[in-house]
Parts: structure tokens; C-alpha cells; sequence
């Protein structure tokens, strides 16, 4: 079983279904591949405050419209 996840990611309905790892258990999947860990950071902090913003900004301005670009890239010519 997964961790809980407790922002908008779309990777799993609850922890039975989510195959997240840990902090501490992700480390011990990299050491066991032969990484070195130099300087754990963690940034959940970072990416709450990130949701945070986007949220507000989406109930000022509403939703963004959904074109091809979005999807692949800007250097598409809508013709």
C-alpha cells in the first residue's frame, strides 16, 4: 500500500491504489540501485504553496482555454 496523496496528482483514487514511496523508503530504492544520496531536500512545502497559487489564480481568472498548443507546444501553426 501507497501513501496518501494530498494534492491535486492525479496518481491514485486512495492508498490502496497508490504506489508511492516514502521518503525513507525511496532513498533505500536508490541506495539498493547503487546511487549515492549527497543532499536530501524535500519540497512538498514548495509544491503546496505552488497549488496554492495556481488555485487562487483559477478562482480570480477562471480556467485557461485548452487548445492544441497546450498539448504540443508552442511552435504549433494553427492554420
Amino acid at each position: 500500500m501507497g501513501l496518501t496523496v494530498h494534492v491535486g496528482m492525479n496518481v491514485a483514487r486512495d492508498s490502496e491504489t497508490s504506489f508511492l514511496a516514502s521518503p525513507d523508503e525511496m532513498a533505500a530504492f536508490l541506495d539498493g540501485a547503487g546511487f549515492t544520496i549527497v543532499d536530501p531536500t524535500g519540497s512538498s512545502a514548495e509544491g503546496l504553496a505552488w497549488f496554492a497559487v495556481m488555485a487562487a489564480r483559477l478562482a480570480e481568472s477562471g480556467r485557461p482555454p485548452v487548445t492544441f498548443a497546450t498539448f504540443l507546444g508552442s511552435e504549433l501553426r494553427e492554420t
